[in-house]
């Protein structure tokens, strides 16, 4: 598993040597505003309970670089993937699992070739990864017992060779985005939308991004 130093939403830094429970480790790549991502919130945190008194433990993170993340792309959240908006979503979804900010530098996304969110691993105790791909399926309802990376984190998985899964969701934003991103923001604000009836959240989403005028 590659070394890492982050911060989390509890402002304190966690590196590796702060997550040492004798069982498997979890690590999960989560962005506010992926709708997938968003869908197996509830099962982390029903995850982390079944969890909490064994051997076995994982933590979240945030990759990407929110400043590269296009407002259309922000649609299906109420807030984006910052440092103080991670902090929002947790304490609105009372996470209760570590949650860690990777979106500037980026290095244990890029350690582990992560390129979309939601995406998962497991490491064994000698941590050696058993476990690479989504949480569980995102099409349909599934029972958190039935969801890969749950059945991966609390399998024994001393003698076991690496189990990949397919995944599914948004692709991760980083500095060599911001080139596109500006460049659509710059459209954006030359565009002219007429609205007949806005509600309240179109007007929050709007004063939010910070992008043209409300007439």
């Amino acid at each position: 598993m590659p070394t890492f130093k982050l911060q989390g939403i509890d402002d304190n830094f966690y590196e590796n040597k702060d997550f040492n429970k004798n069982g498997n480790l979890g690590i999960v790549f989560l962005s506010n505003h992926c709708r997938i991502s968003q869908k197996f919130q509830d099962h982390l945190i029903e995850i982390k309970q079944k969890v909490q008194n064994t051997e076995n433990d994982f933590f979240a993170v945030s990759p990407n670089l929110e400043t590269a993340i296009a407002p259309d792309e922000q649609s299906y959240s109420e807030v984006g993937d910052s440092f103080e908006e991670m902090k929002l979503r947790s304490r609105f979804k009372n996470y209760n699992f570590h949650f860690l900010y990777d979106g500037k530098k980026q290095k244990l996304t890029n350690g582990l070739n992560v390129n979309v969110t939601p995406m998962a691993f497991v490491f064994n105790s000698d941590r050696k990864m058993v476990y690479r791909g989504r949480i569980g399926r995102h099409d349909g309802k599934q029972r958190t017992n039935d969801m890969d990376f749950y059945k991966a984190l609390t399998n024994d998985n001393t003698n076991k060779n690496l189990i990949q899964t397919p995944t599914y969701g948004s692709a991760i934003k980083s500095v060599n985005d911001m080139g596109e991103t500006e460049a659509k923001i710059k459209r954006y604000s030359k565009e002219t939308i007429k609205l007949s009836i806005l509600e309240k959240r179109n007007v929050d989403f709007i004063k939010n991004v910070g992008i043209g005028k409300l007439k």
